[in-house]
């Protein structure tokens, strides 16, 4: 696992973010990004999968909803109702990165 400084603009993290961070491309950059694609309710990694694979970016709504199934699938109701919590956040407030 890598990481980078808590001062990163990424957090730590690992691959196209390291390589970003590395080269100086910070969040004003990445935002003026995902204006340009018209990503902007998208995070990081759809933003960066469209950048080197053409991936159309999802927005963190459908993120969150594609997780919901997964949730409510496989886990017992606190961990549901835990899980179905942060994705509200992630959704609402643009949470960059949890671990």
């Amino acid at each position: 696992m890598c990481s980078l400084p808590l001062s990163s603009p990424f957090g730590p993290t690992c691959g196209w973010s390291l390589l970003l961070f590395a080269t100086g491309f910070g969040v004003e950059q990445l935002a003026e990004m995902q204006k340009i694609i018209d990503a902007e309710d998208s995070d990081l990694f759809d933003l960066l999968a469209h950048v080197a694979y053409s991936k159309i970016p999802l927005t963190r709504e459908v993120r969150a909803a594609q997780a919901k199934v997964y949730i409510n699938s496989d886990l017992n109701s606190k961990q549901q109702a835990f899980l179905d919590f942060v994705l509200q956040h992630y959704v609402a407030e643009v949470v960059e990165e949890l671990e």
